[in-house]
């Protein structure tokens, strides 16, 4: 199969309980969307479940209505670069008109492993400013791409399609100009205010993910460690490193004091988070190479009275 093609998600399929073959609502019967997600860290294939309020529903026909309006929604949260391990930065209009293409290859969970789904509908996505509403609108480009059944001659197919609808936006090509466009091959996406809700929700709770999120259970706790480090004057607002002497030794006591017995309940790091591993975290960020930590005595008790201070953990 074509290597140059990273495959990151499994298209979302719904689980439905049933009692005799049947669909069925209960407290035990539990109703949720879900699809794998490919962790950054460990470089494998994590389950993720949505739920969104569905068992809430109690009538089946209305609940197979929202379940299958929250599997779209998620598709298209997905589709649109969201991770459920780390917020994606907005990207950047090109001319304040359009986003760049993006390729959507839509890929089946089989037996630990992302398979290219060839029967799903391949397309390339993309935001453009409408010119009534002045809004960005996604669009869906999709032409004669879904009629190649070989999966590698697809993926060649859907790359220059992109490359060619790239160049094409380049030289001025809008998509609501109905004079140059083919409707059957360029269309705003179509979506439901129930699947907006969904998508709305969906991309709330992704913005609250830490950028780290083996380290950090969520955003809060990660800008939390950040500020720590600020109010020492080690880091100024955008990151850089202001004293260098001091990075290993307040990050190593930083560490510590959330590991004491008395702080561990407010949960700034995920369990089981070893000090290499924070020490990883915070080679990566800083671009530095510590094989150990800095003595952190001299820094601890500052530590704690940040602790002490800060009272809005998780």
């Amino acid at each position: 199969m074509n290597t140059d093609i990273n495959l990151t998600w499994s298209k979302p399929e719904i689980f439905i309980a049933k009692k005799d073959d049947l669909p069925w609502i209960g407290k035990k019967y539990k109703w949720y969307v879900y699809y794998y997600y490919l962790n950054p860290e460990t470089n494998k294939l994590e389950k993720f479940i949505e739920t969104m309020g569905i068992n809430k529903i109690m009538n089946t026909n209305e609940k197979i209505y929202a379940i299958n309006n929250l599997r779209t929604a998620l598709e298209l949260f997905l589709g649109d670069s969201y991770s459920p391990f780390k917020s994606i930065s907005e990207p950047v209009p090109q001319n304040n008109l359009w986003f760049r293409p993006t390729l959507q290859i839509i890929a089946k969970y089989v037996k630990g492993k992302l398979i290219p789904d060839i029967k799903s509908d391949w397309h390339i996505s993309y935001h453009f400013r409408d010119p009534n509403t002045k809004k960005f609108e996604a669009i869906k480009h999709t032409s004669y791409i879904n009629q190649i059944q070989d999966v590698d001659l697809r993926i060649v197919a859907l790359k220059k399609e992109r490359d060619l609808l790239e160049q094409k936006l380049i030289n001025g090509f809008s998509p609501f100009d109905k004079k140059e466009i083919n409707e059957t091959e360029e269309k705003v996406f179509s979506i439901t205010e129930e699947q907006y809700n969904y998508f709305q929700i969906l991309k709330s709770a992704n913005d609250l993910n830490s950028n780290y999120p083996l380290i950090f259970k969520d955003r809060r706790n990660e800008k939390i460690f950040f500020k720590f480090l600020k109010d020492e004057n080690i880091i100024d607002e955008s990151h850089n490193v202001i004293k260098e002497n001091r990075l290993s030794p307040c990050s190593h006591a930083f560490y510590n004091v959330t590991m004491d017995l008395f702080n561990k309940n407010k949960n700034v790091l995920k369990k089981n988070v070893e000090k290499k591993d924070f020490r990883k975290f915070i080679n990566n960020h800083f671009n530095k190479k510590y094989t150990r930590f800095s003595s952190p005595i001299k820094y601890e008790s500052d530590a704690q009275d940040f602790f002490n201070v800060v009272s809005n953990f998780s």
